[in-house]
């Protein structure tokens, strides 16, 4: 099967996933290492941190590993205000 095989967007995105995803416990343990060791560095700003954790959470989400909502704001909190803390 090829993708112009498929006429529908979502056919082609599930062909594509089912080809290109892994689930594995190195790839698990990847993602969660990257969500432990996030950081909001001094030179970066709120949007491109912001776009990091997005990130993490939206792989995390996609391999079964949801984080609370609660978890994903304090992380965010704490490092915007650690950042700012260390600019003033």
């Amino acid at each position: 099967m090829f993708v112009e095989d498929l006429s529908y967007p979502q056919d082609t995105w599930y062909k594509f996933n089912s080809i290109y995803h892994t689930n594995t416990i190195a790839d698990t343990m990847v993602i969660l290492n990257k969500w432990k060791n996030l950081h909001m560095s001094n030179n970066m700003d709120v949007m491109t941190f912001m776009t990091k954790v997005y990130d993490i959470q939206r792989k995390l989400h996609h391999i079964g590993h949801f984080h609370s909502n609660v978890m994903v704001m304090s992380q965010i909190y704490i490092h915007i205000l650690i950042n700012t803390y260390i600019i003033m």
